[in-house]
């Protein structure tokens, strides 16, 4: 599902009068904003629809980690895989940092039987259960893909179509070379540099 559910309802979309349009062009909308969302997604590095998350993380030998997908709305567990044991730090030994996903071990609440003081280093050995991302969706993320899917279907007309669309290079082309868009997720840069996750 795309970050706008309702067309018919965002008062971003007004101006198409989604309602009114044809059962086809209707179909045009909700497949534009299924694939703006997708674009802004994949250029962001994050899931902006809050859901529960389960996340394997490597180890880093520190005492923080952070999750994929911030803000964190609540943490349900972190374990340590080990092979030794499995380890679930109780919640009173860790501090959260939700906007920036920052989970933190309390070292000044050390239990003596704790048997990590720190995220022991290793692949994907940090299991983190939570609820992560936003709702409701940030309103500067609603602009970038109302303007992205209006620009697109006033491209696309009557005889236009979608034919491909490549996440990787963040465009999708027409099928009519005369009206071909070259949707550049990055134009809006302004809005999604404040979202976007640099991953090491």
């Amino acid at each position: 599902m795309g970050l706008i559910s309702s067309p018919s309802n965002e008062p971003l979309l007004a101006d198409l009068d989604y309602d009114n349009l044809s059962a086809m062009d209707q179909a045009k909308v909700n497949s534009l904003i299924e694939v703006g969302s997708q674009l802004i997604e994949a250029y962001c590095n994050r899931v902006f629809t809050a859901a529960d998350f389960t996340e394997y993380l490597d180890g880093n030998g520190h005492n923080e980690i952070y999750v994929k997908n911030p803000p964190i709305n609540s943490i349900t567990s972190v374990t340590i895989n080990s092979n030794l044991v499995d380890y679930v730090f109780p919640t009173d030994e860790l501090t959260i940092k939700p906007g920036i996903g920052r989970v933190n071990l309390n070292l000044d609440k050390t239990n003596s039987l704790r048997p990590f003081t720190h995220f022991p280093r290793g692949s994907q050995n940090i299991k983190v259960i939570y609820n992560g991302a936003f709702n409701p969706i940030p309103a500067p993320i609603l602009l970038v893909l109302a303007d992205f899917v209006i620009r697109a279907f006033d491209g696309i007309g009557e005889s236009g179509n979608v034919v491909s669309e490549k996440l990787g290079q963040y465009f999708y082309k027409l099928k009519d070379d005369k009206t071909k868009v070259d949707k550049n997720i990055s134009q809006y840069e302004g809005y999604l540099q404040y979202y976007k996750i640099r991953r090491v």
